[in-house]
């Protein structure tokens, strides 16, 4: 006996014939995509580089401003310490004048009071030896026989 066909079925295998032309692209894709990912890594590799390199510029950076901002406090305490002896300064050139005036003051009184007591010993002592040079030639008239 021969083969015959006993059941005649038409079957549609468009839809299957699309879903394997698709695989067979997605195969064929697939097949390059160690490459691709080989470029991506490359891609990453120098991206990391250039991070790691910022990182570090970044670090280096902050090194640099925690420094610097070490530096300004230290300049703000000088200036402070600064101000304090200027203002110290000020009160003690403000109290050393104002004890000159006050000394000067002093010294002005104290000249009045040694003028008037010098022109009272001076004048005594004039009269003093007004009356030495009286007696003194009194003396001689008498010794000479004069008076």
């Amino acid at each position: 006996m021969g083969d015959r066909e006993i059941l005649a079925v038409e079957i549609d295998d468009s839809e299957f014939s699309a879903f394997k032309r698709k695989f067979d692209e997605y195969g064929a894709a697939l097949k390059t995509m160690p490459a691709q990912w080989a470029a991506s890594n490359t891609a990453i590799i120098t991206a990391r580089t250039a991070f790691e390199k910022a990182a570090a510029d970044l670090a280096k950076a902050g090194s640099s401003a925690g420094t610097l901002a070490k530096a300004a406090g230290d300049a703000g305490k000088i200036a402070d310490v600064a101000a304090a002896t200027w203002a110290g300064m000020a009160t003690s050139g403000k109290l050393f004048s104002g004890h000159v005036v006050h000394a000067t003051q002093h010294l002005m009184r104290w000249t009045k009071l040694t003028a008037v007591f010098s022109g009272i010993i001076g004048a005594g002592g004039l009269f003093g030896i007004n009356r030495m040079a009286t007696s003194v030639a009194e003396q001689r008239h008498r010794l000479l026989g004069l008076v």
